[in-house]
């Protein structure tokens, strides 16, 4: 077996360039444990799972939700003579549409279950900006 060092070499490259976010917005995940941070507990852990979650919805999905639609936009009107690339394109809209309102409404789905069966004096602030 032979390894094609192009594509090695290409993989090992968009595989840096692809995780260089993750160590850059990872900086601040967790918001305790330091010198002058509070001390770890299970509000800091809410903390810290809604750093994630508003960093895989707004940083993430948002924008490759948006690329997505720009790709099979541009299909629509580059390929506007061709029948099947067409309603392959129309499909993939819908897909990443169905995608995205499915993210949205678990989100907000959850959000909604914790706000009505927490106690009043408890409330989970989720980002929502």
């Amino acid at each position: 077996m032979s390894i094609n060092k192009q594509k090695f070499a290409a993989t090992v490259i968009a595989g840096i360039i692809f995780s260089i976010p993750l160590f850059v917005y990872s900086a601040g995940l967790v918001p305790c444990g330091g010198p002058n941070e509070p001390a770890c507990d299970f509000n800091q852990l809410i903390v810290m799972v809604n750093t994630i979650i508003h960093f895989l919805m707004y940083i993430v999905a948002v924008p490759l939700a948006a690329l997505g639609f720009m790709w099979v936009g541009g299909n629509l009107i580059l390929k506007p003579d061709k029948e099947s690339q067409w309603s392959k394109a129309k499909e993939r809209f819908w897909d990443i549409g169905k995608g995205f309102a499915i993210m949205i409404g678990a989100f907000l789905l959850i959000k909604f279950i914790l706000s009505q069966f927490l106690a009043d004096g408890f409330s989970v602030n989720f980002i929502l900006n």
